[in-house]
């Protein structure tokens, strides 16, 4: 994950559009993704929303290079949520 000044290697996750509603989940502030986003959109987790962004919540629509691209980051998901394992810090 990048933004103008710096790069990190963010452990991430790319679940189904499923898998949230699924699990019954959905972010503490933000959104789920919608079919619509296609491939543009991310989740953070509460780390990563703490420790790099100060849970500041206009991180809501700010856009990174992620992976392969921009994507905007459409909401935060809560601290409980570990998925696929203890590290995940984004679902894309």
């Amino acid at each position: 994950m990048s933004d103008a000044g710096s790069n990190s290697r963010i452990p991430m996750a790319w679940p189904t559009i499923d898998m949230f509603p699924t699990l019954g989940l959905r972010p503490q502030i933000g959104r789920l993704p919608v079919p619509e986003d296609d491939d543009r959109v991310v989740l953070i987790s509460d780390k990563l929303w703490s420790g790099w962004f100060g849970r500041d919540p206009s991180v809501l629509g700010k856009s990174y290079f992620v992976s392969d691209g921009m994507k905007q980051i459409i909401g935060v998901m809560p601290p409980e949520l570990r998925f696929p394992s203890d590290d995940t810090m984004l679902w894309a």
